[in-house]
């Protein structure tokens, strides 16, 4: 295989020139990729001494600092509850807690992911100070979280890392964007984070198919011209869910803001006026939804600049639901 290394300091990024692939992707391998992940969990004592831990600690300091920033003020006369769509292993359980959440229903396509989070929680005590979660495994697409929710309302629906699988086409998307409509109460918010398909593809020069160490890929699958659904990219990091192996890639789709900012308001879903998040980048971007991810080089290192790079293509959002 040819590639073409970009050299960083104390780093050697592969640029990879070969044939673009495309997979055909339906849900059970999407299932079955996060059923997987869920069976070979690491110790938790391990964790803290991965090569990735810096940048999984970084975005889940994000993911906390959103979810703080908007729930109900704890002096409001709104229950701190929430709805986590795509929840996976449960491992915003303890920014939950932290955050003083009081009822959380949590759903994911992976029963042995659900599993694993119902295990962590249990685990966890924190039930006995109020946390209360409830865990299911639910086809967002296909199945009806009116029932799972018994028409429960909610100031915050999250949905983090996970979007980009609903781009696979306007249907997908459509259907994710109207549950999370019906499930908030006005006013509330929907907030998650995804990669930002312009940045992915900026990632990517025009002779190279893949940006690729031994502790991420990010490989081009789409044809072109890009199109607004349906556009695969393999991106995974080592030591999370998303690793894969050769014959195994963790199959993403493209989020365009634009398409996503069109789709959400014809479901009275409309990005916010961002407060400055000093995890975030201050300036908005063009369409005024995306944030984009700002790691800290002192933080990662030289010697993981791979990790700063694609930590970079990431993106946080931020809806109100308009009554």
């Amino acid at each position: 295989m040819e590639t073409k290394d970009i050299p960083y300091p104390k780093a050697k990024i592969n640029l990879l020139t070969k044939s673009v692939r495309k997979i055909t992707l339906d849900d059970n391998q999407v299932r079955n990729h996060y059923d997987k992940a869920a069976l070979r969990r690491a110790p938790r004592r391990t964790r803290f001494h991965d090569e990735t831990f810096v940048l999984k600690k970084y975005h889940n300091d994000i993911k906390f600092t959103l979810i703080s920033t908007f729930l109900p003020h704890p002096a409001s006369h709104v229950q701190r509850n929430i709805l986590d769509l795509c929840c996976g292993q449960g491992t915003d359980i303890h920014k939950w807690h932290k955050n003083r959440v009081s009822n959380v229903i949590a759903v994911d396509l992976s029963p042995l992911a659900v599993s694993e989070a119902s295990k962590r929680y249990t685990e966890s005590g924190y039930q006995s100070s109020g946390l209360n979660v409830a865990f299911h495994v639910a086809d967002i697409e296909n199945d009806d979280l009116f029932v799972i929710t018994k028409g429960q309302r909610f100031p915050l629906v999250t949905c983090f890392f996970a979007i980009q699988y609903f781009f696979k086409d306007e249907r997908m998307l459509s259907t994710l964007l109207k549950h999370v409509s019906d499930s908030l109460l006005p006013g509330g918010f929907f907030v998650g984070t995804c990669p930002d398909a312009k940045k992915i593809i900026s990632l990517i020069t025009e002779d190279a198919i893949a940006f690729s160490s031994p502790r991420v890929l990010v490989e081009r699958m789409w044809k072109e011209p890009v199109g607004a659904f349906g556009s695969q990219v393999a991106l995974e990091i080592k030591n999370t869910v998303t690793w894969g192996d050769n014959k195994n890639r963790n199959v993403e789709y493209l989020v365009y803001e634009s398409v996503l900012k069109k789709a959400a308001q014809q479901y009275g879903l409309f990005p916010v006026e961002w407060p400055n998040l000093h995890l975030l980048e201050q300036t908005g971007s063009q369409h005024g939804l995306f944030r984009g991810f700002c790691p800290n080089t002192r933080v990662f290192g030289e010697d993981k600049y791979d990790l700063f790079e694609l930590s970079r293509t990431y993106a946080a959002f931020v809806f109100v639901k308009r009554s």
